[in-house]
């Protein structure tokens, strides 16, 4: 309902992440040892995130899907 209504800030889990529209600022937190969600849901967030992304999580597992230093 969040997203549907268009405000500013809203909640996705990972499955949701790649029906959500794009947004200036997305921030992904990726907690568990769930790989698979994390590389399904980092991309979108990636392609998602318009001016700023911001991932919360282990570097290694951030930096092994999205082959980016942190």
């Amino acid at each position: 309902a969040q997203h549907d209504a268009g405000d500013d800030v809203f909640y996705a889990d990972g499955a949701m992440a790649a029906r959500a529209a794009s947004r200036p600022v997305v921030i992904v937190a990726v907690n568990g040892d769930d790989a698979a969600a994390a590389a399904t849901a980092l991309p979108v967030a990636h392609t998602r995130a318009g001016a700023l992304l911001i991932v919360c999580g282990d570097p290694q597992q951030i930096n092994a899907v999205l082959g980016a230093g942190v």
